[in-house]
């Protein structure tokens, strides 16, 4: 299935190894992959 998450605010890491913006939706998945969207927080 297709999130529908876009922005240059994320980043994406499959089984704890970063995955370029430009491999998104190339990028193959196996079964059990961990799948993290990482967004950029602030605080203090």
């Amino acid at each position: 299935a297709a999130l529908d998450y876009e922005g240059d605010w994320l980043a994406t890491a499959v089984n704890s190894d970063l995955v370029h913006k430009a491999n998104r939706a190339e990028f193959q998945l196996s079964d059990g992959d961990r799948i993290e969207i990482l967004s950029p927080m602030q605080g203090g």
